[in-house]
């Protein structure tokens, strides 16, 4: 699977592009840190905090050239998750 965005902005396709190496990813990761004898729903809670630390960050000091991108792949009807 590619590491780089295979369609432009605005591009329906992207997000989805995004969401499989994303999904990808984290498969690994779980895979790892199972193997290095964490549980896996361990592993999972461990990843949504952190996800949502990170989605705090971003919304107190957003960077100015992600507006442009996040607001035209963000699929209709899709919200911040629940904090």
């Amino acid at each position: 699977m590619q590491n780089s965005p295979q369609f432009e902005v605005g591009d329906l396709r992207r997000t989805k592009d995004c969401q499989a190496r994303v999904d990808q990813l984290i498969a690994e990761v779980v895979d790892v840190m199972v193997t290095n004898g964490w549980d896996s729903l361990e592993v999972l809670e461990a990843a949504e905090v952190s996800l949502k630390k990170r989605w705090r960050s971003i919304e107190a000091d957003p960077d100015p050239a992600d507006e442009v991108s996040e607001l035209s792949t963000r699929p209709i009807g899709d919200h911040h998750p629940a904090k």
